[in-house]
């Protein structure tokens, strides 16, 4: 996929329409109960990946950060994509980590909206101290009544309780916790393909010191740009060819307890 000019457009256009119709079929077929998540884990996946490809899509033409996110996505995406086919154990494992994730995002709410909330209060008396009059008094009286209040976390920590207590429904310690993708990893071969393009990503991505400085010189990243499209279309087709192979041979049903 290397060099990408018209030719290879028009075949990436062709596999983007291969890729939807096997999120389709995914999606139309039926499936017993308790095979459900699977099919749509599957179906979410293909979902993602679509969505992260036209971020690289867009990025290499407007925003080389946004094609290094759409990147950086999709490498996930691969790594999970293969746990999940690998076998019973590592896609239970993924089950299970939609539980912990959901418990850590409301977690997550209330603790930056405790956070916020005190920072609030903070800038509320100090803009009381500066005022004088009646401003004065409207802003001592919010500050009261806020304070009484105190942070409003009441649905986000039901929710996280919900989902705390079902994970211990489901076998899982209390403070179990999703597995990272890079710990997701089994083989050298994994390691090699993964790190040195996270680490490339992740350095246009995040506010570091080369990014910050590319900001300088316009068009100082340009040379960066056929390697993060080539590198997303790859995987994008990895994804697919991995998904596709899988369903092909086996249907969509969660794979055995150890898979060739």
């Amino acid at each position: 996929m290397y060099g990408q000019g018209a030719e290879i457009e028009n075949i990436v256009t062709q596999f983007l329409e291969h890729i939807k119709a096997l999120r389709q079929r995914i999606a139309d077929t039926k499936v017993p109960e308790d095979q459900v998540w699977f099919r749509n884990f599957l179906f979410g996946i293909l979902n993602c990946a679509l969505t992260d490809y036209k971020s690289v899509q867009i990025g290499v033409k407007k925003l080389i950060a946004l094609a290094a996110w759409g990147c950086r996505n999709l490498l996930e995406l691969k790594v999970i994509t293969e746990n999940l086919l690998r076998s019973e154990q590592d896609a239970i494992e993924l089950q299970s980590a939609l539980a912990l994730d959901a418990r850590e995002f409301y977690e997550a709410m209330s603790k930056s909206h405790t956070a916020t909330f005190k920072q609030y209060l903070g800038l509320l008396s100090e803009l009381a101290n500066q005022e004088q009059g009646p401003m004065k008094g409207a802003l001592e009286g919010k500050l009261q009544s806020d304070s009484n209040l105190g942070p409003e976390t009441a649905e986000t920590d039901a929710e996280a309780e919900g989902f705390r207590q079902f994970q211990l429904s489901m076998g899982l310690k209390a403070n179990a916790r999703p597995k990272m993708v890079n710990a997701m990893l089994r083989t050298d071969y994994e390691k090699d393909e993964f790190y040195p393009l996270n680490k490339v990503c992740s350095k246009l991505v995040h506010r570091t010191v080369l990014s910050i400085a590319s900001t300088n010189v316009e068009g100082s990243l340009d040379a960066i740009v056929p390697f993060l499209e080539n590198s997303a279309t790859t995987i994008l087709l990895q994804i697919y060819d991995r998904i596709k192979r899988y369903v092909d041979a086996a249907g969509i049903v969660i794979p055995p307890k150890h898979t060739p």
